[in-house]
């Protein structure tokens, strides 16, 4: 194929023989997509904002009436348990909602007197990457705030959910969107670079990798006043003090630690646990995590299916080894299995009788079903070890003292800090992201819609 054009092989990760599709892909499809955007956008952004509401009504009844199809494209294609898939269809419609019923409260104009006066406007094209682990539910946290607000928006998918994201358009399709205001275009991450850098797109809202947000802030940064919100992982921690209820901590740790095997950027990868009810907690932590069947995510029985790709089963396998070679002791073993069907690994946990300093296994995003487990002192050591890393999405604490939950959020750099509850599973009402190597600080969820808008502000004499 000549360059800038190429095809795309899914498959169903486990599943290595059900080849869901080719999907072609060029660099002139996503200049073309932008074109559409920019030609709708004025009469798009036009309409009154009752116009886009309906539109939007429109949509959440076409998700709702293909929920179960859309369920179980996600199933096939990322490998996620039918039960968590049927969950994400699900908060398509909670996101459409949440939108509607915040969106007005977010706009609202600032007072400024009867001689001034505040609007706010859309941008213009947005460009909203999504990620594999939550291939509807995530892109979806941009592309209605960003809808209900006036812009018209291309939308590229995972590489790894190129299907997925096309029974999403053909959702767009049936709901009566105008030609233009939708789009959605497959391709590996030159297309999504294409999309970033290009001149007529006035925002990127991605999601997705250190790595490729520090590369799309590289390229993206053309006109000076193009918006770029960034939600890039997380190392993400939980510290358990000995107050705690430690039943429901190790449950609530289990928990985040292992959905979606791993793969979510609040997934706890790191355990601190108050010295004097460490045995005990991990204990409690292997017997939960114990009755956590990996298998065939088709089967609603199970609790998480294979990772992604043999890539991702390869760094599950290299998190063990230099667990181990670190000092920590196996309380469940992992390792691949069933490698003749699919991505699959068994779900890791180690014991560390001393925290072993700053290295990749501790301070880096893993991405895989690994946890390790480490004993603290007191609350200056749980913050330090808690802030051993360049991340700061999540942290959750475990204690029955509002004082020491206190210090622990006052004195940490995090986005989201919950108390005695896990890591994962945020709130579509709260603000969502996090600081340092985990984002720009443009949250996504309940101030998305102030990543789709500018103010516009003027005096006036009437």
């Amino acid at each position: 194929m000549p360059a800038g054009h190429g095809e795309i092989q899914s498959v169903n990760p486990a599943n290595l023989s059900d080849r869901i599709g080719v999907f072609r892909w060029s660099l002139p499809a996503a200049d073309a997509a932008v074109a559409r955007a920019r030609k709708t956008f004025g009469a798009w952004s036009c309409l009154p904002p009752a116009h886009r509401v309906r539109a939007l009504v429109r949509f959440r009844q076409i998700l709702a009436r293909q929920g179960d199809a859309l369920a179980w494209s996600i199933c096939r294609e990322t490998g996620k348990a039918i039960r968590e898939a049927r969950e994400e269809a699900q908060l398509l419609l909670s996101k459409i909602d949440v939108t509607l019923e915040t969106a007005k409260l977010e706009l609202a104009a600032p007072a400024a007197g009867p001689d001034a006066y505040c609007v706010y406007r859309p941008y213009g094209v947005c460009a909203v990457l999504g990620p594999f682990n939550f291939p509807l539910h995530l892109p979806q946290g941009h592309i209605v705030p960003a809808l209900l607000a006036g812009n018209t928006v291309v939308f590229k998918p995972s590489d790894k959910s190129c299907r997925t994201g096309l029974l999403y358009a053909d959702c767009a399709a049936r709901a009566g969107f105008p030609r233009g205001v939708l789009n959605v275009v497959c391709g590996p991450g030159a297309v999504g670079e294409r999309l970033a850098a290009h001149p007529d797109v006035s925002a990127v809202l991605f999601t997705g990798s250190y790595a490729v947000g520090q590369r799309l802030k590289s390229i993206a940064h053309d006109p000076p006043d193009k918006l770029l919100a960034l939600e890039m992982g997380g190392k993400n921690a939980a510290v358990v003090f000995a107050d705690a209820d430690l039943s429901q901590a190790a449950a609530e740790c289990a928990q985040s630690a292992f959905a979606t095997a791993g793969q979510r950027c609040t997934s706890t990868s790191r355990i601190f646990v108050e010295r004097g009810a460490f045995d005990e907690f991990c204990d409690k932590f292997v017997s939960l995590a114990r009755t956590f069947q990996v298998g065939d995510p088709a089967d609603p029985e199970i609790f998480c299916g294979p990772l992604i790709s043999a890539d991702a089963a390869c760094r599950a396998e290299s998190a063990i080894r230099e667990a181990r070679r670190l000092g920590g002791r196996p309380l469940l073993a992992g390792g691949r299995f069933d490698t003749a069907r699919g991505h699959f690994v068994r779900l890791s946990a180690h014991r560390f009788d001393r925290y072993p300093g700053r290295r990749r296994y501790t301070s880096e995003e893993l991405f895989v079903p690994e946890v390790g487990l480490y004993p603290f002192g007191d609350a200056a050591e749980a913050i330090a070890r808690v802030e051993d890393t360049d991340y700061g999405l999540a942290l959750s604490v475990f204690t029955r003292r509002r004082p020491v939950f206190e210090k622990m959020l006052n004195e940490t750099t995090h986005g989201i800090v919950n108390w005695n509850v896990g890591t994962i599973g945020a709130s579509g009402r709260l603000p969502f992201g996090g600081r340092k190597k985990s984002g720009n600080a443009r949250p996504a969820a309940r101030f998305s819609i102030r990543n789709c808008v500018y103010p516009v502000a003027g005096r006036a004499a009437p």
